[in-house]
């Protein structure tokens, strides 16, 4: 079901409105099927789930990956709930939320020109205040109540980085079940006081069992990325007891755990056109070459960037113009052994 939660008209005059799709048993979508004696049970006892995941994505208008991958995903349950998708079956409810912000999307832009609110960190926002701050106060009205968040981030502007699972604390159990997406790397983030402007900081405080996860990049649309998102989707519906399948269960592949307080910025001494020599998610040893400043007027090599420390690469600068000073690599030092200690 596509249902309007928002309409108001913007300030140039044009009508907008906000859109949720929500898929949950025995509704709209969800028509019974013939089948077993054990279908049935399954059905009856999928009729009394409860549980919520709220999906949010498109908080920003350059943030193309994750929008693709809930689109995706909406495709898969749509398919799930007309009984059409191989066995698998809907045992809650899920609502996604792919675009948030239509205004920023339209330009490409990671905000809308007009208020040139930052989207991500607008929370709670206010019906009271810009177009901005009305998305945003109602988006999380309308997720707050769930059990389950996710949300689709795009990294800093200016960068890409190895897709990985943001987490904001180890205190719920339940948090383990972010490692049920399949993705090779998880970072610990540090208490970051811009957090509490986050929607992911209002789910900590409603108690929802929430992540963000970063698409690794903003423009353009990776498609290679959307599609292991899509995978690791639907592999934490399978984990959370979302869907159902008669003889799939979630798989169980290693996550490395990264505190974001070991995490090591490496600054360009010299400006000039960044070229990198290495990707995000690949180890590097003391003194590896990450790439090199060149001279823009003349192509001459004006500085190699090395790595300082040993770890694994989470993000390089994207946009290769840089100033004297500017970071242009990031390097996870600090590994947890084992997720159990801390999420277990």
């Amino acid at each position: 079901m596509i249902e309007p939660i928002f309409e108001t008209v913007s300030p140039l005059g044009e009508p907008l409105t906000l859109f949720k799709r929500v898929w949950q048993v025995g509704g709209a979508q969800a028509s019974p099927s013939a089948g077993t004696a054990a279908d049935a049970r399954s059905d009856a006892a999928a009729a009394t789930a409860t549980e919520t995941l709220s999906l949010v994505t498109g908080l920003h208008g350059d943030h193309l990956t994750g929008l693709y991958a809930a689109m995706r995903l909406a495709e898969f349950l749509d398919t799930v709930a007309k009984d059409n998708a191989e066995g698998y079956r809907l045992a809650g409810t899920v609502q996604v939320f792919p675009v948030v912000h239509l205004r920023a999307l339209e330009t490409g832009a990671p905000s809308w020109n007009f208020d040139s609110l930052n989207t991500d960190v607008a929370f709670p926002g206010t019906l009271e205040g810009e177009l901005t701050e009305k998305l945003c106060n109602t988006l999380l009205q309308h997720t707050v109540r769930s059990d389950y968040g996710i949300l689709l981030a795009g990294p800093r502007k200016w960068w890409r980085e190895s897709p990985h699972i943001r987490l904001t604390s180890t205190e719920n159990k339940k948090q383990k079940l972010s490692a049920s997406m399949g993705l090779p790397l998880a970072l610990l983030e540090n208490g970051d006081p811009i957090n509490a402007l986050r929607i992911t900081k209002h789910w900590d405080d409603c108690d929802l069992n929430n992540f963000a996860v970063s698409t690794g990049n903003t423009r353009p649309l990776d498609r290679a990325i959307g599609d292991l998102l899509f995978d690791g989707l639907v592999q934490y519906l399978l984990a959370a007891g979302l869907i159902t399948h008669a003889e799939k269960r979630p798989s169980k592949n290693g996550t490395t755990l990264y505190a974001a307080a070991g995490a090591l910025n490496i600054h360009c001494n010299e400006a000039g056109l960044f070229l990198p020599e290495t990707v995000p998610g690949k180890t590097v040893g003391i003194g590896e070459k990450l790439g090199e400043i060149r001279d823009v007027y003349d192509g001459k090599v004006k500085e190699e960037i090395r790595a300082t420390e040993s770890g694994l690469v989470l993000g390089l600068r994207d946009h290769p113009l840089v100033c004297s000073g500017e970071a242009v690599a990031g390097v996870l030092t600090k590994k947890y052994s084992r997720w159990s200690r801390l999420l277990g």
